[in-house]
Order: structure tokens, then sequence, then C-alpha cells
């Protein structure tokens, strides 16, 4: 005998990522939705990475998207451990009850199963802004001073002198035209900079827009697949628990017709044993027959 399907409690799994998305969730309603999840249970229409779910009927209703269907307001980016966001996690909200939870894969592989829950980046509650912080002070280099010179008296110790303060001279000016040289290049290169900046910041906006498209297109496509499925359980579920009653109904009457047969036939096997058992007349002279070895008339 089939059973009709029924709602089961929800895993372990995504019971963490409700909670962790909800538990930071500031908006109005929030903490009610976050109270529901331990009265949730799943509907048999869910599969791996789309999850419907049915309420408690004294489950708290929230008061955020009453009278519609709605996508809380939390950007919930699923963040692998190697560094790059490769899903996002949807919570959706009916008539003030948490009604499905969609994870989709935004890579090129499609999702098989729910992320871990500690992938889910979940954003932080507003913190009061720190105090401004003092600019260092400037370092002040030492002062110095310079002796003056004195002229050397003429001599070789004097033109040996002369030729040193060329020799530093020269260095410095080497130094200068090297410096002056690199100054030239990095303006050069700090405008190729500039140019491949706008470059990718334009590349960027196109990458944005294309995203941007993608996921409008995959919140429509989820939002008719949460309608469309929503819509046809109900339907799906009456029929096929009506069909499992009508079974289970039918068996009880054949059981009890089987009942009442066997008594039947038992009461007869009975009255047939005790008709058996009874004294007959041995005088019974009314019908044409003849007498057994026991004397008893046999009518023939």
């Amino acid at each position: 005998m089939s059973h009709a399907p029924i709602p089961l409690p929800i895993t372990a799994q995504e019971a963490a990522i409700l909670r962790r998305i909800l538990g930071a969730a500031t908006f109005d309603g929030a903490a009610e939705l976050l109270d529901q999840v331990r009265m949730l249970q799943l509907l048999p229409a869910s599969d791996a990475t789309f999850r419907i779910y049915v309420q408690h009927p004294d489950a708290p209703r929230s008061s955020f998207s009453r009278g519609g269907r709605t996508k809380i307001p939390v950007s919930t980016p699923v963040w692998h451990p190697e560094g790059r966001v490769i899903g996002k996690v949807d919570i959706w909200v009916d008539d003030g009850q948490l009604r499905a939870l969609n994870y989709a894969s935004t890579t090129a592989r499609a999702a098989m199963m729910l992320p871990n829950p500690d992938w889910v980046v979940v954003p932080l509650a507003a913190a009061p802004r720190p105090a401004p912080v003092p600019a260092p002070l400037a370092a002040t280099a030492p002062a110095t001073s310079v002796a003056p010179t004195v002229a050397p008296a003429p001599g070789p110790r004097g033109r040996s002198l002369i030729r040193s303060v060329a020799t530093v001279i020269a260095a410095l000016l080497l130094v200068t035209i090297l410096a002056t040289a690199f100054a030239l290049g990095r303006a050069r290169g700090g405008t190729e900079a500039t140019t491949s900046s706008t470059a990718a910041v334009q590349e960027a906006r196109t990458a944005g827009a294309a995203d941007g498209a993608a996921l409008g297109s995959l919140r429509g496509f989820t939002e008719g697949e949460l309608a469309g499925r929503a819509s046809t359980y109900q339907a799906s579920f009456d029929a096929t628990q009506a069909a499992a009653l009508a079974k289970v109904r039918a068996a009880a009457r054949a059981k009890a017709q089987q009942a009442r047969e066997a008594a039947a036939a038992k009461a007869a096997a009975a009255a047939a044993q005790a008709a058996q058992a009874a004294p007959r007349n041995t005088n019974n002279t009314t019908c044409s027959g003849y007498r057994d070895s026991r004397g008893y008339w046999i009518c023939s």
C-alpha cells in the first residue's frame, strides 16, 4: 500500500544557513522569521538546492512581506575558501512566513547541493564611527651647518683639493641628470597607467552590466519556478492523500466482509454438527424406507 507524501523536517545544514542569514538581518520582522526556523517543514516538491517550506500554524507571523511574496533584502554571497565567489543564497518570504531558500551558482558549474554554512557571508551590523586619528607629525631633518671653506695655499696640496672638489661636482651633476630622467620616465609611466586604468574601469562596467542582466534573469527564473511549484503542490498533495485514504477505506471494508463471511460459515458448521448429534426417533415410520442395523428407520 502506497502512502501519500508528507512534509519532512529540514536538514541541520539549511537550518544553520537560515539562522546565519536571518540572525544578522536588521529589517523589520527579521526576528519573527528567525523564530520560524524551528517550525519549518520541507515540501516534497523541493530539490537539493531549491527548498520549499510549509509553516506550522502556530508559528509567529512576521510583519515583513505581508500580503505578497518578496525576497529578503540581505546580500548573501557564498565565498569559497580559495577566495572567490561561487554562488548566492536567496530567502523568500510569502505573506509573513518563510517560503523558500534557493542556492544559485554564479559560476559555469551548476550547484548540486547546499553550501557550507561557514561559506555564506552575511553583512555586519553598523558599528559606531571611530574618532578621527590625528595625522602623524612630519619628521624634521636635523639642521646642518656648513663651515666656511678656507682657500688652501697654492701648491700640490691645493691642486689635489681642487681636483677632489671637481670630482664631487661631476658626481652631483650625474646624479641630477639621472634623477631628471627617472622623473620623466615616471611621468610617462603614470600617463600609461592612467590610460590602462580607464580601460580597466570600462571593462569592469561592461562585465558588471552583463552580470546584472544574468542575475536579473536568474531572479525571474527563481520567482517563476517558486510560483509554479507552489501552485501545483497543494493540488497534487490533496489528490494523493485522497487516493491513499480511499485505498485504506476499501481495505477496511474488504476485511470486514471477510470477517462476516467467516462468522456465517462457522455458524453454519456448528448448526450442521448439532443436527447430526441430535437423537433420532426409532419409530419414525411416517415415510417409506427401511430399518438399519441399529433399529433406526431410514427414509428412502
